[in-house]
C-alpha cells in the first residue's frame, strides 16, 4: 500500500504529552494493524514522486494499493492517466476527496477532473462548519456485515450521473463513500482517510473499513 500525502507545515496546538513518535507518524497505527495481516504500507510526502523517472520515482504494480491523502494537491495530466491506466489493469486507487470552501479547490487536480468528481457542501453562510453535526457512515464490510464509520459529512462526493457505482454510501444528502469500476480495478472514493490516523482509528469501526 502507498499512501501519498502532501505535506504543508503549520503551527498547530497540540498535547505535549502525547508521544513524539505518534506526532511524527500520524498514521503509525494503521501501518501496525496492516502489518499484522501481512500487508505492508510506505508513506510518501511528494506526489511529484508518482510516475517519476529518477531513482526514487514509484511505479505502483497491479497488486498495489494507492491511497492519495489530499484532493486539493496538485496532480499532472499525465500522472492522472498513469494512474488511470493502472486502475484499468487492476489496480486498487483510494482517493480522499478532501475539500476547503475555497471556490475550485481541486482546480490543480488533473486526476478528479478527468473522473468528473467533486463536492457539495453542507454547510453555508447559515449553518457554520463549527455548528455542523457529523453523521456516521453506515455501510456493510467485505463480508456484508454492518459496520459505521466517522467519515466527514460536511461536504458530499459528486460524480456524473452517467457513472453507475460499484457500491455507495449515501443518504438523501449525497455521497461519503463511492467506489467505481474501471477496467480490472477499482477507484474508491472517499471524504477523508483521517479516519485511519493515530487518534481516531479506534473510533466507530474505522479500522474495520481498512482491512
Amino acid at each position: 500500500v502507498y499512501v501519498l500525502m502532501s505535506v504543508e507545515y503549520y503551527d498547530k496546538e497540540q498535547n505535549v504529552s502525547q508521544s513524539k513518535i505518534l506526532l511524527k507518524s500520524p498514521f503509525l497505527a494503521s501501518k501496525r494493524l496492516l502489518e499484522t495481516v501481512g500487508v505492508s504500507i510506505q508513506f510518501e510526502q511528494d506526489y511529484k514522486r508518482l510516475y517519476s523517472r529518477s531513482d526514487d520515482g514509484i511505479q505502483p504494480h497491479t497488486d498495489d494499493t494507492v491511497i492519495l491523502a489530499d484532493a486539493e494537491a496538485a496532480i499532472s495530466s499525465s500522472s492522472a492517466s498513469q494512474l488511470l491506466d493502472w486502475v484499468e489493469q487492476g489496480g486498487f486507487l483510494i482517493i480522499a476527496v478532501t475539500a476547503s470552501q475555497s471556490i475550485d479547490s481541486h482546480r490543480a487536480n488533473a486526476l478528479l477532473k478527468q473522473l468528473e468528481v467533486g463536492v457539495t457542501w453542507l454547510i453555508n453562510e447559515d449553518i457554520l462548519f463549527e455548528d455542523f453535526e457529523q453523521q456516521i457512515s453506515s455501510m456493510s464490510d467485505p463480508q456484508g456485515h454492518p459496520i459505521e464509520v466517522g467519515l466527514e459529512s460536511s461536504y458530499r462526493i459528486t460524480f456524473p450521473d452517467k457513472v453507475e457505482p460499484h457500491y455507495g454510501v449515501k443518504n438523501e444528502d449525497g455521497y461519503t463513500f463511492v467506489q467505481l469500476e474501471r477496467g480490472q480495478g477499482l477507484i474508491t472514493l472517499m471524504t477523508e482517510i483521517d479516519i485511519w490516523d493515530n487518534w481516531q482509528l479506534d473510533k466507530h469501526d474505522n479500522s474495520i473499513l481498512m482491512l
